[in-house]
């Protein structure tokens, strides 16, 4: 069983930041809404995208449950 997007979403910025998960400094409730990814991640249609910024970092979500993080220009 995959861990939840949320908790997908942080292990994919701590890899991109080469940190242990526990180690990054990031609220991620602070950069998108916790009950809205979880809500999308259970419906029934995977049909949907997010993106969101966090900061030095563009997070993109899909209904696959694809987890793409890019870091942003400074």
């Amino acid at each position: 069983m995959k861990p939840s997007l949320p908790v997908q979403v942080v292990n994919a910025i701590a890899d991109e930041k080469n940190v242990e998960p526990d180690n990054l400094d990031l609220q991620l409730q602070r950069h998108v809404p916790m009950d809205a990814i979880e809500y999308l991640s259970n419906h029934q249609n995977d049909e949907w995208k997010v993106k969101f910024e966090t900061p030095n970092h563009a997070v993109e979500l899909t209904g696959d449950h694809t987890v793409v993080v890019d870091p942003e220009d400074s």
